[in-house]
């Protein structure tokens, strides 16, 4: 304490004496600049780490005998994992589609002098490939989902539920994808 004071003597005797109101004035500056950079740093942080996903390359491929098989791409634009609870499917007038379990049949080709029986190959396009229940789309990644349907629809709506929030508060989200890719696979016939 003593010290303080001899100091304090010091700067009053040399016309050094700090005032009041400027340290007041520069504080408040300070405090201001901080409370600034903690209100951009929580924002900076919020949108870095929000989830973002799109849904891309609707295509669909027919065949001779059988159901349509609907293809599309689930991308993960953002830089967490996703775990993915489920998808399902609806018409844009709000009707519920339910996909169909169907698995393409393995047919032969008969060739030689013994008809020999070929297997003959089925395009991978044509093996569906569901969501599994806690699937997770790594940050930065996509995966291709394809489904059975009776019909041919022109547009669906794709409800994707998920374990975290990936549309603002949201655990689900509805993409509207227009299936304009229409292939058609020819099956050789004996």
């Amino acid at each position: 304490m003593y010290l303080i004071v001899i100091c304090y003597n010091f700067l009053k005797r040399r016309n050094i004496i700090f005032k009041t109101l400027n340290l007041d004035l520069l504080n408040f500056w300070i405090a201001l600049l901080a409370l600034i950079a903690a209100i951009y740093s929580i924002y900076y942080t919020k949108k870095c780490n929000r989830r973002k996903l799109t849904v891309t390359a609707g295509t669909v491929y027919t065949q001779v005998s059988g159901p349509a098989i609907f293809w599309f791409l689930l991308n993960n634009l953002s830089p967490m994992p996703i775990t993915l609870d489920s998808i399902e499917f609806s018409l844009p007038s709000g009707e519920i589609v339910h996909p169909v379990d169907y698995e393409p049949e393995q047919t032969y080709t008969y060739a030689g002098p013994l008809r020999t029986p070929i297997a003959d190959i089925i395009s991978d396009d044509l093996y569906s490939n569901h969501l599994s229940a806690g699937d997770i789309l790594y940050p930065c990644s996509s995966e291709e989902f394809g489904y059975y349907f009776d019909e041919i629809y022109p547009t669906l709506v794709i409800n994707i539920t998920s374990v975290n929030r990936i549309h603002h508060f949201k655990k689900h989200q509805s993409f509207l994808v227009h299936f304009s890719d229409v292939e058609k696979c020819t099956e050789i016939n004996d």
